[in-house]
């Protein structure tokens, strides 16, 4: 029996993943510099990207940070084709005009540096999507999503930055906002299905009346520790009772490096018999880890659970 699904990244590559971020916003912000855009505007494309970045590590929210991660990593691809683009000549919209009448024009710097940079980052900080299922179809969807969002954003919200900020500034901000738009909107539904750890484990047919404590190993463990919530169930996935908290203790790292953990959730007779219906599994979720969550697959297998009568 395996973890359904796993949130977020090992520690080095949440470092990784944040860094690039940072320095995609920080491009957009020198290259708006560098074309002409006053500075206010410069600080107000930082502070959107900055509050997304923010809000995604302090919820560790995988929804935000594939928001986060469109707006700075495939923003600053985006912005860097549109130089491209339009070197040598005056700086005119690349990949669409600004009238519903005129035609796309998808072959391009700005759309393909877009592509190159926001869809491999946004698999990478969301890595867990594939062993959900679907995952193929998430990220395809969400590229369109994006795309759509970027055209749409750049026709109808450009005119009306247009009056507050330079053209570059209206014209980028205006995609970059229908960008993130369109990824949030496209991995809403699957909100869901992420931050979760599930692992399921029968009821035992028999608790006895001194109670008892359902031993639990497991292997493919963590470096880090974390935490778990058991919950008994019904037969429909109802949740009858919530247990106490247990720790599961991370493997370590090197030569001191454990390959299995245990733990024990305590069973009371009694207790359990006072619900209705009758309970039929335990149901475990990761609701905290120690550092960043880990999204390798193939943690947390559990490889033995016994009864263990007290006393």
């Amino acid at each position: 029996m395996t973890a359904l699904s796993v949130r977020g990244h090992a520690p080095g590559s949440s470092r990784w993943l944040l860094l690039a971020m940072t320095g995609g916003a920080a491009l957009q912000v020198a290259i708006l510099l560098q074309r002409g855009a006053a500075l206010p505007e410069a600080l107000w494309l930082s502070a959107l990207l900055a509050l997304t970045m923010i809000a995604a590590w302090h919820f560790r929210s995988v929804w935000l940070r594939v928001v986060g991660v469109t707006g700075a990593i495939g923003g600053a691809g985006m912005l860097v084709g549109l130089v491209l683009d339009v070197r040598g000549g005056a700086l005119q919209p690349s990949c669409h005009a600004l009238t519903l009448a005129e035609p796309l024009n998808v072959v391009s710097w700005m759309n393909g540096l877009m592509w190159l940079t926001c869809v491999p980052a946004c698999v990478w900080s969301c890595r867990s999507c594939g062993r959900q299922g679907g995952g193929v179809v998430r990220h395809g969807l969400c590229a369109a999503m994006m795309f759509g969002g970027m055209v749409l954003g750049g026709r109808w919200l450009t005119p009306l930055l247009g009056d507050k900020l330079s053209w570059l500034g209206a014209n980028h901000v205006a995609m970059l906002l229908g960008m993130m738009a369109g990824a949030a909107i496209a991995h809403l539904p699957f909100r869901a299905l992420w931050g979760r750890v599930i692992i399921r484990v029968p009821m035992p047919s028999e608790v006895p009346e001194g109670g008892a404590d359902l031993r639990l190993g497991f292997q493919r463990i963590p470096p880090r520790s974390c935490i778990l919530q058991p919950a008994v169930k019904d037969a429909h996935g109802a949740v009858l009772a919530k247990l106490r908290e247990l720790t599961l203790y991370g493997r370590g790292e090197g030569s001191n490096a454990q390959e299995r953990a245990y733990v024990s959730v305590p069973l009371d007779a009694s207790a359990l018999a006072r619900l209705t219906p009758n309970p039929a599994s335990i149901e475990l979720r990761v609701l905290e880890l120690d550092g960043s969550p880990v999204s390798e697959a193939g943690f947390l297998d559990l490889v033995e659970h016994e009864l263990v009568p007290r006393g």
